[in-house]
């Protein structure tokens, strides 16, 4: 461990003793660490830092610390640390004051930073993610907090590429303003009409409303403008449907194309691109959705993205396309402009089996350098362009792939990224340049493109393998798969011949066979999915588990449609521990939602569920104040924890209840369309609702004594045995021998979560080991607190270091920490949850302290570990040149020499192994 002057030992010290206090061991890495005028890090890993949740650290709690003029900074990385940076700044002088990262730490590492400040100044924290998922919660459980002054003032994880915490300092003046909700000028509770911006938005983040805030002005006489309006042109499959006047918003909601400060009925009325694609349109896959996938990755080695046409016939002139272009500037992507900005256009074959074909290419490559002009739409920051490129010479295709990817031209840091589309059938490829697309590089995206140019009809052969009928003559569009055409060709030219094309035969297990026939595919599960079918066109198919429930209600039915269906659809019953197997639609722009119920205790849950469709599944969020009341207006609307997945892919969420009562799952197909009612397959799920961790129910001892501190709640304030955790500090007393039945928690302060740590004050007159016994209804954590060498049973909580020995138990088992001898004085138990979240405020646990006489008590015994040895000849260099008139030094002075050196190490020594 490096220490600079300036930092002190005393400072680091009192890191290590939060960690202690908080139930953690620290490891310190010396490569990593280092101090310097403005920041002091630690990096740390330790299974005592998880919480309830499997494999997620908790980040350890400063409020309550005495540390003025300090900050303290502390993330757990997610699983990519290079993408996460953070920057603190002089907000009035935008001077930089500290900045981490980015990480080549191990993903789920705790990092601490301590930065002293100047309290005259005004600070502003910034927390950047590269990739633009935050740190929580899809790629790994990281989070944030940022502690000034003792007082947590921020905390989070879930953002997308960053997330700022202004105002952090004493001398800062938070600007005041109106609070407008949904156009209202709202006078919040316990405000005269003007708020801080964080105050608005906390507020309409109850109830899941956007706001505006207006800085100075004041509720309610400030009347709360209308969003600014434009015209919104909807169009469908490429044709203009309407023009209608809206906000950008409500545009947005139906997918049209949004033109700020126009009028559709204005003098003169704004007037629509008749196509957004333009004349001569022959295919349009208009812009839709978000952001796409890259098409100008050279800085990863150069990718193509592809789409599929879709029964096209035509001779392609002209290819536009939508995307936009960003720049990773060392610390977020945000927009920027490449110029000239050059494509290559390939147009591949189909290899059969819905794939691009790289070793067929039908057209090109085409070297482009497309004219390029602004929408008017924008991705965060980005502007939309559309780009346009003439095909020469022209491509007469009837199938295939449209690729395009970017050329270097200088500029590798801006690159294009596509813009996605709602139209299309759900699927596109990225692959890497140089390579075969492979079943990974599959995306649930369609990009956004036209295809201009002159349409030319197709005709051949088209046969109907599965009847054996066979029609010449036959337009391609006329033809649709699974139907075979075969252009400018007779039934004659089939090979294999129509009606004799082999075909999948899938297997419930997953294994499929390519067979002539369907008298080949036999077994009572296999399924025969017709001629000139794939393997790769097998469903995904599920069984029942034996002894599962059935969902009481018919595919095509919305029986158990819960809040989001019509009076009546009451949710059906699940079992903790019983799968339950039901089935989902949707098709027609509409989808069955499935809601279950179950009566919860507090506790840890994880509700699983597996489908032959791409599914949606989670819990149903309550408003914070109605937590179980099985009441729809209580519900927040938002299925939250909340998660996706293909089909035939398990996919889980887990969550924990504090407040028992009525809760809800939710189970429904990712979508609106493609999953229509079928009699063999396609609509099953099974689903299970079970404990994470079983629930503890704990009867104290009938001797207990209660220990009579009031159960937590949110903003709870200990006066009753917060111990050093206090301000001032507060102890319970606890008699020798004599059960104590505790009650504790955890709960939220101002932005994280807490816990209700008891303190129990043993004063003891001789030299004694103390037994802590302890059982309780969740993960406890329980000891002796320790005090620095020279300080033992002071009852100073400045000198003290951590917990000594300690203790971690599951719910319902024993622990049991034995002491070593400890010396006269007063001396504190220790009893908390391990975690900060997950704990019910008055969980119980059953306590009980025993007290034996020590031997004769050794007075070279320095770190009271039972014997003498290298750590107590530790202590005595460390006291090298002590102040002999303090009681701490003197008890070093063995020599008796009047100072504290070599001669009291060779006392020591002696007494090697002496102690009994």
């Amino acid at each position: 461990m490096v220490c600079s002057r300036s930092a002190g030992f005393r400072r680091l010290s009192a890191i290590v003793y939060l960690a202690l206090l908080t139930g953690a061991s620290a490891q310190i890495d010396a490569s990593r660490s280092h101090f310097d005028r403005h920041r002091s890090v630690l990096a740390m890993r330790s299974a005592d830092y998880l919480d309830s949740v499997p494999g997620r650290l908790v980040l350890p709690d400063f409020t309550g610390t005495n540390f003025r003029g300090t900050i303290f900074i502390a993330i757990v990385l997610d699983d990519y640390p290079e993408e996460t940076t953070w920057e603190l700044v002089n907000r009035d002088t935008d001077e930089l004051i500290a900045s981490g990262g980015p990480y080549d730490n191990q993903p789920g590492e705790l990092i601490l930073v301590e930065v002293t400040v100047d309290d005259g100044v005004c600070h502003r924290f910034t927390i950047f993610d590269t990739f633009g998922d935050g740190i929580c919660c899809f790629n790994g459980l990281g989070s944030y907090s940022v502690t000034y002054n003792g007082e947590t003032v921020c905390s989070g994880g879930e953002f997308e590429f960053q997330e700022t915490c202004d105002f952090i300092g004493e001398s800062c003046v938070i600007p005041v303003g109106a609070c407008c909700i949904e156009l209202n000028c709202e006078v919040l509770p316990g405000s005269d009409g003007a708020v801080t911006e964080a105050e608005c938005a906390a507020f309409a983040g109850q109830f899941g409303f956007d706001y505006e805030w207006y800085e100075g002005e004041s509720c309610p006489e400030f009347v709360c403008p209308p969003p600014p309006t434009g015209a919104c042109c909807v169009y469908e499959d490429g044709v203009l449907v309407q023009c209608v006047t809206s906000d950008e918003a409500a545009c947005l909601q139906v997918d049209g194309l949004w033109f700020e400060e126009q009028d559709c009925f204005g003098n003169p009325p704004f007037e629509c691109p008749a196509d957004p694609c333009g004349p001569e349109t022959l295919y349009t896959q208009a812009v839709g959705g978000t952001v796409g996938i890259p098409a100008d990755e050279r800085a990863f080695g150069g990718f193509i993205a592809a789409d599929n046409l879709i029964e096209f016939s035509g001779e392609i002139e002209q290819l536009s396309w939508f995307g936009m272009n960003r720049v990773f500037d060392g610390t977020v992507f945000r927009a920027c402009e490449k110029e000239p900005e050059l494509f290559q256009i390939v147009v591949f074959a189909d290899d059969g089996t819905q794939t691009p074909d790289v070793d067929h290419i039908l057209c090109g490559p085409y070297t482009v350098q497309p004219l390029k002009w602004n929408t008017g739409d924008f991705f965060n920051d980005s502007p939309i362009w559309r780009y346009d490129a003439v095909i020469a010479p022209s491509c007469v295709v009837t199938t295939g792939w449209v690729g395009v990817f970017g050329l270097d031209n200088g500029e590798d840091s801006c690159w294009f990224l596509w813009h996605s589309s709602l139209a299309g059938d759900g699927g596109a490829y990225w692959w890497p340049e140089g390579t075969p697309p492979e079943p990974e590089d599959f995306q649930n995206v369609d990009l956004s493109m036209c295809i201009l140019g002159e349409y030319v009809p197709i005709f051949g052969a088209c046969c109907d393998d599965e009847v054996g009928v066979c029609t010449e003559d036959v337009e391609v569009q006329d033809c649709p798969g699974p139907l075979r055409h075969a252009p400018n060709a007779l039934c004659a030219d089939f090979s294999p011949v129509c009606g004799e094309a082999p075909g999948a035969c899938c297997h419930i297990d997953g294994t499929c066979d390519v067979v002539d026939e369907a008298g080949l595919c036999v077994g009572a599960d296999d399924l025969w999915l017709g001629r000139n079918t794939f393997c790769d066109d097998c469903p995904c198919r599920l069984s029942c588990p034996a002894g599962a429930e059935l969902e009481d209600e018919v595919c095509g039915q919305s029986a158990n449609g819960g809040c989001s269906g019509q009076p009546g659809n009451i949710p059906q019953p699940i079992t903790l521990g019983t799968p339950i197997c039901g089935q989902a639609w949707a098709q027609d722009d509409l989808r069955d939602t499935d809601w279950y119920r179950a009566e919860l205790l507090p506790g840890e849950y994880t509700f699983t569920v597996e489908a032959e469709y791409p599914v949606a599944m989670g819990l149903i969020e309550y408003n914070p104040d109605f937590e179980g009341s099985g009441n729809c207006n209580e519900i927040t609307g938002e299925v939250n924890p909340f998660a996706t997945a293909q089909g035939c892919e398990d996919v889980s969420v887990t969550f924990t209840i504090f407040d028992q009562g009525t809760y809800w799952v939710w189970v429904s197909v990712d979508g609106f369309e493609g999953v229509p009612c079928r009699p063999d397959f396609g609509n099953n799920y099974v689903a299970l609702l079970d404990y994470e961790t079983p629930p503890c129910f704990l009867d104290c001892s009938p001797q207990s004594v209660p220990e009579g501190e009031p159960d937590c709640e949110d903003q709870y304030v200990d006066v009753t045995n917060g111990g050093c955790n206090s301000e001032p500090p507060v102890f319970s007393s606890i008699t020798l021998g004599e059960p104590v039945c505790g009650r504790s928690g955890t709960y939220f302060g101002i932005e994280t979560g807490k816990r209700d740590t008891d303190w129990y004050e043993i004063v003891l007159t001789q030299e004694t080991v103390l037994t802590v016994e302890v059982i309780s209804e969740f993960p406890i954590a329980a000891g002796v607190v320790r005090y620095l060498p020279g300080f033992e049973g002071s009852g100073d909580c400045s000198q003290i270091t951590g917990i000594s020995p300690i203790e971690f138990a599951d719910p319902c088992e024993n622990g049991v920490a034995v002491s070593t001898c400890l010396m006269p004085g007063t001396w504190w138990v220790f009893v908390a949850p391990q975690g900060y979240i997950g704990v019910p405020c008055g969980a119980e646990y059953d306590l009980l302290v025993t007290g034996e006489v020590c031997g004769e008590l050794c007075p070279y015994d320095l770190d009271n570990n039972g014997a003498v040895g290298p750590g107590d000849v530790g202590i005595v260099k460390n006291a090298f040149g002590c102040d002999v008139n303090e009681p701490a030094c003197a008890a070093l002075d063995f020599d008796e020499n009047h100072a504290v050196g070599p001669g009291d190490v060779g006392v020591v020594k002696n007494a090697f192994g002496a102690c009994p």
